[in-house]
Parts: structure tokens; sequence; C-alpha cells
């Protein structure tokens, strides 16, 4: 009889964790699966998520350039490194302030981390200012008067 109810036991507890562990995985695949049907989604609307950062970034840039940069690029200068790299940081802190705390997740899950969303960021920054049309357009006058 004692043997019985040890056998019966041992079955139930060979079923209890079989169908556990039967459970855990079927949880395991769903959010495989939801996770993947997340990247899928966002890979589709990638565009999307990319005009949204850029418009943010076009904002941001905007005031930083008046507040930081402007007045070096109506001079025709480069604006030193020390400087450079202040504007840049405050652009990132200023676009992720404007993105906020929701968007900045999900960018860094398009992106795959923080610090690729901070190099993009950065970037852009790095490209505009490159692109200075003011500076450039001062320079030219600087060369024209010059010539002069």
């Amino acid at each position: 009889m004692f043997n019985l109810f040890l056998i019966v036991i041992f079955f139930a507890i060979v079923i209890g964790i079989s169908f556990f562990r039967k459970t855990r995985i079927n949880k395991q695949m769903k959010v495989v699966a939801s996770e993947r049907m997340l990247n899928i989604e966002m890979i589709k609307h990638f565009d999307s998520y990319v005009a949204v950062l850029e418009y943010h970034m076009v904002k941001a840039y905007e005031i930083i350039f008046k507040d930081q940069i402007m007045i070096y690029s109506v001079e025709a200068m480069g604006i030193d490194e020390e400087h450079f790299s202040e504007a840049s940081k405050k652009f990132i802190r200023l676009v992720l302030k404007m993105i906020g705390p929701n968007l900045q997740q999900e960018f860094e899950y398009l992106y795959g981390s923080r610090d690729t969303l901070f190099f993009n960021i950065a970037e852009y920054f790095n490209r505009r200012y490159e692109e200075d049309e003011v500076r450039k357009t001062a320079q030219g006058n600087l060369i024209k008067d010059e010539e002069n």
C-alpha cells in the first residue's frame, strides 16, 4: 500500500514537472515570437522612426546652433574642439529631452543600444556642423573682401 502511494506521488511529480517545463517552454517561445514580431514591425516602420528622430534633431540643432555655434559661424571661424565637444553633448541631451523617455527606449531598442543611439545623434550633429552654410558664406565674403 505504501509502495503504491509512493509510485502515485512519483508519477504526479513527474507529470507536474513535465507540465511545468512544457508551459515554461511555451512561454519562452511566445516571448521570442513576440520579440520577432516587434522587430519586424520596427523594421517595416523604420522610415517613420527616423523621421520622428530627425524632426527632433533638426529642432535641437537649431537651438544649439543659435546658442552655441552661430557666433563662430558669423565670424567665419571654426569652433574649437572643447566648445565643439560641449555643444555636441548639449545637443545629445537636448534631443533626448525632446523625445522623452518612452521614445528614447524605443530608439535604443531600434538601434540596439544606448551607445549606438548616441553615436547616430552625434553623427547628425557633426554632419550638420560640417555643412554650416552660414560659416561657408561668411568665409566666402571674407575672401571676396580680401580680394577687393
